[in-house]
């Protein structure tokens, strides 16, 4: 499968993002994947000042994705519209034709069974992440209106988590972590710390202004 590293970007499975590409050989893979069934994988890299990266330097977790629209720039970019379809762990990666290819194991991810606790977990992350996005200043409401109409607990958890501006290392950990009650128990987690600094900031903008 045609394999493309993205900087300072954790793509989750049911979240359609904007992809700027310029380097040749993540070019070349798009390429590919557009020979084929516009399908490519994206994976982070371990360091965004890495320009042409190793299979060492990206993570061994991405994200199966489909190639939704593509279009050339005028400054040789190009710009692409991806749809994350499903975690991957990556196996091999191998550089053939100046393009990066993977071998990867798709893992159906374990539903959880249905019961109070999965239930309560997800209305407590939905709940804090009301409060994240009251207090967040570039996070639109209607973000919040979408989550809030997604019942189930794997889907909400993914798309809360492309919210989080969080660092990379932390938003990758929640990509590798296939267990659904124990993923939406660490973004819960994660909202709270980020709704106190986001209050604490608050607090001491009103107070300077003051």
């Amino acid at each position: 499968m045609p394999l493309l590293p993205v900087r300072d970007l954790v793509l989750f499975p049911g979240v359609i993002v904007p992809l700027f590409v310029g380097r040749p050989r993540s070019l070349k893979a798009l390429e590919e994947a557009m020979l084929h069934d516009k399908t490519v994988l994206v994976v982070a890299q371990r360091d965004m000042t890495v320009e042409d990266p190793e299979p060492e330097d990206i993570f061994e977790t991405g994200t199966v994705t489909t190639v939704l629209q593509m279009l050339r720039l005028p400054d040789g970019t190009t710009k692409v519209l991806v749809e994350g379809m499903s975690r991957a762990s990556v196996l091999d990666v191998e550089i053939e034709r100046d393009t990066y290819f993977a071998r990867v194991e798709t893992v159906e991810t374990p539903q959880p069974q249905k019961g109070s606790e999965v239930e309560a977990l997800r209305r407590t992350l939905l709940a804090q992440f009301d409060r994240y996005v009251t207090l967040h200043p570039k996070i639109p409401l209607e973000v919040l209106m979408s989550v809030t109409a997604v019942e189930d607990p794997g889907q909400v958890s993914d798309l809360v988590a492309s919210h989080l501006t969080v660092r990379i290392q932390e938003r990758q950990q929640l990509l590798e972590t296939w267990d659904v009650p124990k993923r939406l128990e660490m973004i819960i987690r994660i909202l709270l710390r980020e709704i106190e600094l986001l209050e604490m900031e608050r607090s001491i903008h009103d107070r300077v202004r003051q």
